[in-house]
């Protein structure tokens, strides 16, 4: 086998992460260009043998690669959830209990400890990541300016430092832990009233996201909630979950065992012949976005003077493959400002505002796109989610019959063979969402 796959074949067992998405691969080339010579190797052969688990090499790999990138209050929409599910408590209740798998560098838990304190409500965060780095980063609690961005009452949460950095405010810490962890793994102990679980499926392969939804689930308290990332798309429910919808965004609520025993079928009577139809097996989460950004539509054949359009789309599907999407946006939004006529900017624009929580705007420009385009249909499958995102179910199921129509009258060829597996998941989706008549 050839040695490079080889390696991505391992990072898979043992993370989940498959390496074609989300840039990761370039991160990959660029962290073995450098380490080769760092360790004085010749090639990806030599350097295998050091990826054993008993060493620490394998860990500095997964530091260089995995992704980090974050800030504070990142998901407005997704934290409005949070904040509901704090004014719905007395304040004289338990802690609110809060699992962030993939928390980076501590950004999102400590905004739940920030939301918490807004609330007069009490709280117990724990943030978990593989990436060992990240997590000393988050327990020391020191950010850029960058990270504190979108925080209006920054010298409220943060003791600013002489070098421009913003140290987390003592009160703060004292309610957020991290552990180093792995979702493959069996989960963390403990029932969790809340598992803000973002943007960590769509770097895992549809299996190993499948099992890791599942774990979460049983994770949870009887009643908590599982609130996935705007880049994570889920076909079917797995049991015991129920979809619902606070503070007008989808969140996924446990069941508890008295609601089953009220909403389960009744079963036949014992040593009856009726047949037991098997439960369908639910579809794993398919991430928002195809391996590459740049893939979602075909480039097309740009007219005279437009060449400054795509130049800024690329550069804004290489911020979205990185997930940095405020970069992703201004370059999408300035291809738009050049020619508001053409269909993709405002696709790509929509695409980026929806993963960054700012649905209104997304809904906005993906209409604009189906507009000019309506042969477009990514861009009404993105606009459909958005509606379904906002609870606004009968717009969205009219946009994902009109995805079936379109993709039906040969619209898949927007799309790159490469692709079709991704192109059918869509379509299955959009059928499953439009209902047989579609």
């Amino acid at each position: 086998m050839n040695a490079r796959r080889e390696l991505n074949r391992l990072l898979e067992s043992q993370t989940g992460i498959e390496v074609t998405r989300g840039g990761i691969d370039a991160s990959v080339d660029t962290f073995l260009a450098r380490r080769l010579k760092e360790l004085k190797l010749t090639s990806v052969e030599d350097y295998l043998p050091r990826l054993s688990a008993a060493g620490g090499e394998l860990e500095v790999l997964l530091n260089a690669i995995t992704v980090t990138h974050t800030w504070f209050m990142r998901d407005p929409g997704q934290l409005s959830i949070v904040s509901a599910l704090f004014e719905a408590r007395s304040p004289s209740a338990s802690p609110l209990r809060v699992w962030v798998p993939g928390c980076a560098t501590g950004e999102d838990p400590y905004s739940i400890a920030m939301l918490a304190e807004q609330a007069g409500r009490s709280v117990e965060v724990m943030g978990s990541d593989i990436n060992s780095a990240a997590l000393r980063r988050a327990a020391a609690g020191v950010y850029g300016s960058w990270s504190v961005r979108d925080i209006v009452d920054v010298e409220r949460y943060f003791e600013r430092s002489e070098r421009s950095s913003f140290s987390i405010a003592p009160r703060l810490k004292r309610h957020v832990r991290f552990e180093r962890h792995n979702l493959l793994e069996q989960v963390l102990p403990g029932e969790w009233d809340v598992i803000l679980c973002r943007n960590v499926l769509i770097y895992l392969s549809r299996e190993r996201a499948r099992g890791v939804v599942e774990r979460l689930a049983e994770a949870l308290a009887p009643g908590g909630y599982l609130l996935l990332g705007a880049s994570e798309v889920v076909f079917e429910v797995p049991q015991p979950l129920e979809a619902t919808y606070l503070a007008g965004r989808l969140a996924l609520r446990r069941v508890s065992a008295s609601e089953k025993v009220r909403i389960s079928r009744a079963e036949p009577p014992s040593g009856s012949l009726v047949p037991r139809t098997p439960a369908p097996a639910w579809e794993a989460p398919l991430p928002a976005l195809p391996r590459a950004a740049a893939s979602i539509a075909e480039p097309r054949s740009a007219p005279t003077g437009s060449l400054g359009v795509d130049s800024l789309l690329t550069r804004g599907h290489d911020y979205l493959d990185r997930s940095e999407l405020p970069e992703a946006i201004i370059e999408y939004e300035l291809a738009v400002e050049q020619d508001a006529t053409r269909a993709e900017p405002h696709m790509y624009l929509g695409i980026a505002l929806y993963l960054n929580g700012a649905i209104e705007a997304a809904l906005h420009e993906l209409r604009a796109a189906v507009f000019l385009d309506a042969a477009l249909w990514p861009a009404a499958f993105y606009l459909a989610v958005c509606h379904e995102a906002l609870g606004q179910l009968v717009e969205a199921q009219r946009e994902y019959r009109h995805v079936v129509r379109v993709a039906s009258r040969g619209g898949a060829s927007l799309l790159s063979r490469r692709h079709s597996a991704w192109h059918d998941d869509l379509l299955d989706l959009a059928r499953k969402r439009a209902g047989s008549a579609a």
